[in-house]
């Protein structure tokens, strides 16, 4: 099954297993399907999944809405979903920018970090139609590492469609270190803070930077789509073309 295919996954793998003689049979393992979609920042059963996630590593306090109400004030917001028997597993909230008639953007992680001066610089270049924030990344317990990954890519995909090179996020400082060192192009933009339950750092994704084992999902999306491929690689440096 593709690697972009809206229902990721093989329907099993084989694990070796040794017997007390000494000789190793293959027995098949089940593996989840997920369906990954699109949905509106409306949905509520993505919402309340990610509401109830937040709320149970005790990130966020009780909401009767069992929505996280601070990011009401973002009107332009999406979510991608992973749903297996019929029912959401993951959410990731992707959120974009509204402008101030002053002309600045609104992102959660621009609003709520002391970014550096160097970084708003460089973003001050970067069109509002250019950037767009990974705001929340919910998934359930038992799915979480592979339905993960999907997720990740999925982000790859809508921001590629939409010639979208930078994702702002504001990551638990654990699991930032744990994307760099698997050589994701994430850069830390700020100071880490205390934010939402715990210490956390803000960065940006620069898709366009991917490490040479992950370009191979750009060219399968470049074929699957047909896209013009200078479009996808023209930008080498932050508000600089190659052209």
């Amino acid at each position: 099954m593709s690697l972009f295919s809206p229902f990721f996954s093989p329907t099993g793998f084989f694990k070796a297993r040794r017997s007390r003689g000494g000789s190793v049979s293959m027995v098949r393992e089940s593996v989840a399907t997920y369906e990954i979609s699109e949905r509106p920042g409306s949905d509520l059963d993505a919402a309340r999944l990610e509401y109830d996630l937040f709320h149970a590593a005790g990130y966020v306090g009780e909401a009767a809405s069992r929505r996280l109400e601070s990011y009401d004030r973002y009107p332009r917001t999406a979510f991608i979903v992973a749903k297996t028997q019929g029912k959401y597993c993951g959410v990731v909230r992707m959120i974009h920018p509204h402008e101030t008639p002053e002309g600045c953007l609104h992102l959660p992680t621009l609003d709520d970090f002391e970014i550096y001066g160097w970084a708003r610089v460089q973003l001050a270049q970067i069109p509002a139609n250019g950037l767009v924030e990974i705001g929340t990344m919910s998934v359930l317990p038992e799915h979480r590492g592979r339905c993960s990954r999907i997720l990740i890519r999925r982000i790859m995909t809508y921001c590629w469609s939409r010639h979208i090179w930078y994702a702002l996020s504001s990551i638990d400082a654990h699991y930032f270190l744990a994307l760099v060192s698997n050589r994701l192009p994430f850069k830390q933009i700020g100071e880490a803070e205390h934010y939402m339950g715990s210490q956390t750092v803000p960065t940006v994704f620069e898709s366009h930077k991917l490490d040479l084992r992950y370009q191979p999902l750009l060219l399968y999306y470049r074929a699957r789509h047909c896209c013009d491929l200078g479009r996808l690689w023209k930008r080498a440096k932050w508000g600089h073309s190659t052209e």
